[in-house]
């Protein structure tokens, strides 16, 4: 009798515990790499695999055609539409009427196609990024002028003073504005006569006097 204690089931082997966490992440990216690193290993394969067939003679066309149309199909896998298109083709020729191997170019041209217009969506996207952006630049750029301008408009001058006086607006009114307006006021001798002569409040030409330009 051995030393097995009864059980009612056999003993299995221990197996590697893998952690749930583990299989995201790095894992994914290794996934991935191994994945690209086959697609290319398994086009090279093909490709010699169409060389061989093409070399022997004595080897069936729809042998052949099987081996072009593996190829072709790594190839559109890997993005290289043009070169699957050429294999395929190769397929085709050498067994005309293949279902699968018409439907393998339609859907390599389908996924061509898309790829193209994807790729003139975003030119189009870009153009109209930069069209956008220009005519930002240029609405800013008309918005400072207009702003330029108003400003230039409201800067205070002499003449500006003795229209508000001949309004008749009040006199603390015509202070207060020149005290927070800009101003280009003529401080010369004749000037502040000129204004003197005008009826201009002596208080509003003493503003005149220490507004700053």
């Amino acid at each position: 009798m051995g030393l097995h204690r009864a059980t009612g089931h056999r003993s299995s082997p221990l197996r590697p515990h893998r952690s749930r966490n583990s299989e995201g992440g790095t894992c994914g990216i290794v996934d991935g790499l191994v994945r690209l690193a086959l697609h290319h290993f398994r086009s090279e394969l093909s490709k010699q695999n169409c060389d061989l067939r093409n070399g022997e003679t004595n080897v069936s066309k729809t042998i052949r055609s099987n081996a072009y149309h593996n190829a072709g199909d790594m190839y559109r896998a890997a993005g290289e539409f043009d070169t699957a298109l050429d294999h395929l083709q190769q397929a085709a020729d050498l067994n005309p009427g293949a279902a699968i191997v018409e439907q393998a170019i339609q859907e390599c041209l389908d996924a061509r196609n898309k790829r193209q217009s994807m790729l003139r969506f975003e030119e189009e996207t870009d153009e109209q990024r930069e069209a956008l952006q220009a005519e930002i630049l240029k609405t800013e750029a008309a918005t400072e002028a207009a702003d330029q301008e108003q400003r230039a408009r409201e800067v205070l001058t002499n003449e500006e003073v003795t229209l508000a006086v001949q309004e008749q607006l009040p006199e603390w009114m015509i202070v207060a504005r020149i005290e927070t307006s800009e101003c280009d006021f003529d401080r010369s001798v004749d000037a502040l006569a000129a204004l003197h002569d005008a009826g201009i409040p002596n208080a509003v030409i003493t503003a005149t006097t220490g507004c700053e330009p």
